[in-house]
């Protein structure tokens, strides 16, 4: 899409999501940062994957696969590991579904 839009192959410095009307390339909005973010949420959520995994992207704002993690902090991964343990503990007290 990238090249199709600006005519050239993206740059190191190039946004991976941008927004598909500029002329430049440009990161998005935050509102489309949201609604992109809420899209593939709800694609998550669509696919099967586990709702604990869900949870935890929507509250860490991050998707944590064993490609990424080596470039995660430790507090990134506790709050990650925290968001999961989270969403365990209110499916054991009936406060989700």
């Amino acid at each position: 899409m990238f090249r199709e839009q600006f005519g050239r192959e993206p740059g190191p410095n190039d946004p991976f999501f941008f927004e598909p009307i500029a002329a430049v390339p440009n990161f998005l909005s935050d509102e489309s940062t949201d609604e992109v973010w809420k899209s593939l949420l709800q694609a998550a959520g669509e696919s099967g994957i586990d709702p604990a995994i869900i949870y935890a992207m929507n509250k860490t704002g991050r998707i944590v696969t064993e490609t990424n993690l080596k470039f995660l902090t430790d507090v990134e991964i506790q709050e990650w590991n925290d968001a999961v343990d989270e969403y365990s503990r209110k499916l054991e007290s009936g406060e989700t579904q």
